[in-house]
């Protein structure tokens, strides 16, 4: 896949979670797929799709509503796309949510290899879970 495909893939991605389509976000993933995000907060390290999936709907059932994501920036390089994207929803605990957050994305072919998401962890403990 080209550069632009790329990025229309990891948007694509975006659009699915912020629908609800999970399954068919996780449908994006190779078989060997990790994402990783920092261990600092509750559910966090590497995950496999299934794991990841799992964690979607706990994370989910937290909000009134879905939290969206709007991707800000996108860089696309070889099999990588860089994402700034910033989320946003209204939580179950009367929080208002907004936290910013880089995910790098691993591409091979047109499926999602891995994810190293990148994110404000002080501000998500404070806000979703009152640390």
């Amino acid at each position: 896949m080209n550069l632009t495909g790329n990025k229309r893939l990891v948007a694509r991605f975006f659009e699915l979670l912020n629908t609800g389509a999970h399954d068919e976000a996780v449908s994006l993933f190779t078989n060997d797929f990790i994402w990783s995000m920092p261990e600092s907060i509750p559910g966090g390290g590497e995950k496999s799709a299934a794991e990841l999936r799992e964690l979607m709907t706990g994370i989910v059932s937290l909000f009134d509503g879905r939290p969206q994501f709007t991707v800000v920036s996108m860089t696309a390089e070889s099999d990588r796309v860089s994402a700034e994207l910033l989320g946003v929803g209204d939580l179950k605990n009367g929080n208002h949510y907004r936290n910013r957050y880089h995910m790098l994305f691993f591409l091979s072919g047109t499926s999602i290899r891995r994810v190293n998401e990148y994110v404000d962890t002080h501000y998500s403990i404070k806000n979703i879970f009152g640390g």
